[in-house]
């Protein structure tokens, strides 16, 4: 009988098989690409950019004492004389300014380090990747994922369009929340920051009037003149949104039917990401599916 290491995609994750007959077990340690890394080393995403990484073992620092951050790399970062894993990207940036976009591992709060996507050049860096979503109803608004616990494809780690929701979404505090919309980029600051992603989206609508920001002129940006709404959890049932905005074309603000974001759900509506204009839009009816990432910091 011989064994055989299948890719490990999940770190931590046992993933020894038997070729023949019989039980067969994994080596010691953890897997690691296409390897296992000892007790001594530690499993990390190494490369230029998230399409190049691979995942390489390296000694283990994490807990022995250091000077500056070069001391803990590339697994960590010097807190108190000690190396430590990061609570979230934007940590490591302050420690390693020179820090590139890609993945990295992560620890808030009381968590087990994770590995989470790094935005570490636009507006400032430091956003950590919570959510992607596309145009199908994977992650509409009624989606439970929204506001459970479960992960989705948390082992695709990258911003290519696809639908994941990963352990940052559940464990990472958010003081602002940045959602992307087919390149376009919008924020919402949050008083509260010790919430988590699902815990705002599991609480109650945050919206401001009118609109803060509006990608006018883009193809699909339609909208309507009045109730024009923008923030978390919007709350009209005929098209609404997870994280974007709603309008309606009537002056009551009940039955809104332009919604634009991720999340969005109503009146034949169903996209993870996307845009939706029904009647006396402007420029003109929209109704189409988009490439959604959120992030936050």
């Amino acid at each position: 009988m011989s064994c055989q290491i299948q890719r490990a995609v999940v770190i931590g994750l046992h993933v020894a098989v038997s070729v023949g007959a019989g039980a067969c077990l994994p080596p010691p340690g953890v897997p690691c690409g296409d390897g296992w890394c000892s007790d001594r080393e530690l499993c990390v995403a190494l490369g230029s950019d998230s399409s190049m990484q691979q995942l390489t073992c390296v000694t283990q620092t994490l807990g022995q004492s250091c000077m500056v951050d070069a001391d803990c790399t590339p697994g960590g970062i010097c807190d108190t004389a000690r190396c430590r894993v990061a609570r979230s990207c934007a940590e490591i940036l302050e420690h390693v300014p020179e820090s590139r976009d890609g993945v990295y591992s992560i620890a808030p709060g009381m968590t087990a380090p994770f590995s989470a996507v790094c935005d570490m050049t636009r507006d400032g860096g430091g956003w950590t990747l919570l959510l992607k979503a596309q145009g199908d109803n994977t992650l509409r608004y009624s989606a439970s994922a929204w506001t459970n616990a479960q992960l989705l494809n948390e082992s695709d780690l990258t911003t290519a369009p696809g639908n994941a929701k990963y352990q940052s979404f559940v464990s990472l505090p958010v003081t602002t929340l940045r959602g992307e919309l087919d390149g376009f980029l919008y924020t919402k600051t949050f008083a509260n920051t010790n919430m988590t992603a699902r815990e705002i989206f599991a609480g109650k609508p945050d919206v401001v009037q009118p609109y803060p920001v509006f990608n006018a002129g883009a193809p699909n940006w339609s909208t309507q003149p009045n109730c024009q709404t923008f923030g978390v959890n919007t709350p009209y049932n005929w098209a609404r949104a997870r994280f974007g905005w709603s309008a309606n074309e009537n002056d009551d603000c009940k039955s809104n039917d332009t919604a634009i974001g991720l999340g969005l759900d109503g009146e034949g509506i169903q996209f993870g990401a996307g845009y939706t204009c029904m009647y006396e839009c402007r420029p003109g009816p929209a109704f189409a599916g988009g490439h959604g990432l959120l992030w936050a910091k």
